[in-house]
């Protein structure tokens, strides 16, 4: 391919919307690789991206990590690979939000066994990063019975460095948290700090070094009954989240299951794909009804996992205060339009908590008096934007933001704060992007659930509208809101 810039090169070979980033992060990279090559001008080290094949946007085989040097003579497909990993951040653990996993394990026992009582359970996992993933599949069809015959894995991605790392299959601490260690621990051999995935867990999986985002997708002519593709599309620019998405169906059977992450939900809300009725799963089942399913026989990963999840999966009540509500000009008309919609009519948002509850702008501190925020805890400082939303001051407001996000870039209240304010001076897609950004750090987080469906009913996504109202209201009866 030609592109102009290494942005548009980028958003062209791999669907990156550049912007979820941050620019910089992108320039900080190319400026890493064009060291790493000897390159003086970003026009050079562009020319050298071009002379890739255009038909395939990462080469076939294993190059270098990112992290090493690569020489100013090597290919342009070496730099491409090189390039894409210097810029990946992986952020990946085993079980990841533990749902989905509780419900495929409910899942093949309760419904796809039953259908198929001689095939074999084909399951594909894209990106699949450094191997959590994959192996966390592994292991629970294998907890809920599964014999390594009865299933294979292939396990995608676009990074030889990551798949050298699954294939390896050794992983320290961070890739465990969540509490969720003490139940796969008969999966691992210790060697001190590391923690080595078991052969047989391995037996059933395969690691393919593909590129979702090439002309024939990853060439993979096998068609799946389950395909978990999460936290991928938040990454991608429009055009690229329906390529993945064309792809994603052509893989997946009839009646299969789609995984998606927390933030990506309303990417498969066609009469295609019905939710499944497991909260946090964000599971869809590719028919034209809902899928239903009966209890699974018990077995020791789903009932360890359900035992616990009532007393530690708890919903917190976050809340933004009124103040910064207004500034959305969201009058009290569509709050009640929300609330009147068939289904959700109990929606009321969780009360602000004493800590966070602010005073009437009548009644606070002129700017003039106001410490500086640089000087504040971060809490503060977010009481700070919220005043300064309140007051108007929507470009004060967004500094104090941006810089609580450059030293806290996991903070969900935070994007869900600059969300409001770029609604408020009506930058209707940067407010989108904020606002699933916290989604996908918190995937129960009320206000933006609520903010994010107001943005989508004024864009005229009534559908998009109703899926985000009907979680919140969940959100609201698992927290025992009083309506």
């Amino acid at each position: 391919m030609t592109a102009n810039t290494v942005e548009q090169w980028l958003a062209g070979a791999t669907g990156l919307d550049v912007h979820t980033l941050g620019p910089q992060a992108v320039a900080d990279a190319v400026k890493r690789r064009m060291a790493a090559c000897g390159l003086a001008k970003e026009s050079d080290y562009l020319e050298r991206l071009n002379l890739a094949p255009a038909e395939s946007s990462v080469p076939a085989e294993s190059s270098a990590p990112a992290e090493s040097s690569a020489p100013a003579e090597s290919s342009a497909q070496d730099e491409l690979q090189a390039l894409n990993e210097t810029i990946v951040v992986p952020e990946t653990w085993f079980f990841r939000d533990r749902e989905p996993f509780v419900f495929l394990a409910k899942y093949v026992n309760a419904t796809w066994l039953a259908a198929h009582p001689h095939d074999r359970l084909q399951v594909l996992s894209v990106p699949c990063s450094s191997g959590e993933e994959p192996y966390s599949i592994a292991m629970t069809l294998q907890s809920a019975g599964f014999r390594t015959d009865r299933y294979r894995i292939d396990a995608v991605d676009i990074s030889p460095a990551l798949l050298r790392k699954a294939e390896t299959g050794a992983y320290g601490p961070n890739s465990f948290r969540g509490g969720f260690l003490e139940h796969c621990e008969r999966y691992f051999t210790l060697e001190g700090a590391i923690r080595i995935v078991r052969p047989e867990v391995r037996v059933g999986i395969r690691f393919i070094h593909g590129n979702i985002m090439g002309p024939q997708g990853f060439a993979a002519e096998q068609s799946y009954d389950i395909i978990f593709c999460r936290n991928l599309l938040i990454y991608q620019h429009e055009e690229a989240r329906g390529h993945i998405i064309a792809t994603l169906d052509r893989l997946l059977k009839p009646e299969g299951l789609l995984f998606m992450g927390h933030a990506e939900m309303m990417s498969v809300l066609t009469d295609r794909y019905a939710p499944v009725c497991h909260s946090g799963a964000f599971a869809y089942c590719k028919i034209n009804g809902r899928l239903k399913t009966v209890e699974p026989r018990p077995n020791q990963l789903t009932a360890d996992v359900t035992d616990r999840r009532g007393s530690e999966q708890t919903v917190s009540a976050k809340s933004v205060s009124s103040t910064v509500k207004s500034s959305l000009n969201q009058n009290t008309t569509n709050q009640a339009a929300i609330q009147g919609q068939p289904g959700v009519s109990s929606i009321r948002p969780p009360a602000p908590s004493s800590a966070t509850r602010l005073e009437p702008a009548s009644r606070l501190e002129p700017a003039s008096r106001l410490e500086p925020a640089s000087r504040l805890e971060p809490a503060s400082r977010l009481d700070r934007v919220r005043v300064l939303a309140d007051q108007g001051r929507l470009d004060e407001a967004t500094v104090i933001c941006q810089d609580l996000l450059k030293e806290s870039p996991q903070q969900a209240e935070t994007y869900c704060l600059l969300g409001v304010i770029r609604a408020a001076a009506g930058q209707v897609q940067a407010a989108e992007e904020c606002l699933n950004r916290a989604l996908y750090l918190d995937a129960d987080f009320y206000e933006a659930l609520i903010h994010l469906s107001l943005l989508k009913v004024r864009r005229g996504d009534e559908a998009g509208a109703e899926r985000l109202r009907r979680h919140a209201k969940r959100v609201c009866d698992h927290a025992k809101v009083t309506p």
